[in-house]
């Protein structure tokens, strides 16, 4: 199991020295599930703009912490190379969001309805999550890209469904959008980098065989940052 893609929970009081041990990964696992949209230590979305400014501060901290983590801690340049794709594609996701004023009003946009439907939410990644454990559990690796790709596809509309029945007074169609675009982007070069046979569009997925859900199948990753990197690197390499 991939170690690199997590890093040191963040605090204000965190130190910044890191440990390459069990005890810092147990810490990095939380930092990795705070970059993220929805589960179970996902932040809160900002619902004002002196929050959304906090919160894209904290964003940068989380991102750095990651880093020094996957900088001190890859086994090799395989493993930094796959972090730093990943890296890149949530740095310049919170960059555009956080650039300005005006972005910041985005998360804002996304708060009443993120905020509302946020424990319905986190159940379709924990669904997700599971799903990519059962796919690195398949003996053929050919087979463990389909079903990844595919999962993290049926997060994403399980989040809209989700989004529709709160109803539009909690979820409107304004920040169902902009919820929805939120999310592609957060996994965006990523995705593009592993799922272009199986994107949003494409009805690939339709014809990929459904794994049994079986939650003690396989280890759950716990975060989608490690959920994706994993996947990445059991893949052999291409002669």
């Amino acid at each position: 199991m991939m170690v690199c893609l997590i890093g040191m929970a963040f605090t204000k009081e965190t130190s910044k020295v890191v440990v390459c041990n069990a005890a810092g990964l147990e810490k990095a696992d939380l930092c990795g599930e705070k970059l993220f949209f929805v589960g179970k230590n996902a932040r809160l979305f900002p619902n004002s703009d002196a929050s959304a400014e906090k919160y894209c501060s904290q964003t940068s901290n989380l991102v750095q912490c990651v880093k020094r983590y996957t900088d001190k801690c890859s086994l090799n340049d395989i493993q930094r190379n796959l972090a730093n794709v990943m890296l890149y594609t949530v740095r310049s996701h919170h960059k555009s969001v956080c650039g300005s004023k005006t972005k910041r009003t985005q998360l804002v946009t996304i708060a009443k309805c993120a905020n509302s439907i946020r424990k319905k939410s986190s159940e379709c990644m924990n669904k997700m999550l599971i799903e990519f454990g059962q796919a690195l559990a398949l003996k053929e690796s050919k087979n463990r890209v389909p079903y990844g790709c595919c999962s993290f596809h049926k997060m994403k509309n399980c989040i809209m469904e989700v989004a529709d029945r709160a109803g539009k007074d909690v979820c409107s169609p304004k920040a169902k959008d902009t919820f929805e675009q939120y999310i592609s982007s957060m996994a965006g070069n990523t995705l593009e980098l592993m799922c272009s046979e199986y994107d949003a569009e494409s009805d690939r997925c339709q014809t990929v065989r459904r794994l049994p859900f079986n939650p003690k199948k396989a280890k759950t990753p716990n975060s989608m940052l490690k959920a994706f990197g994993d996947l990445l690197l059991s893949e052999p390499e291409k002669n």
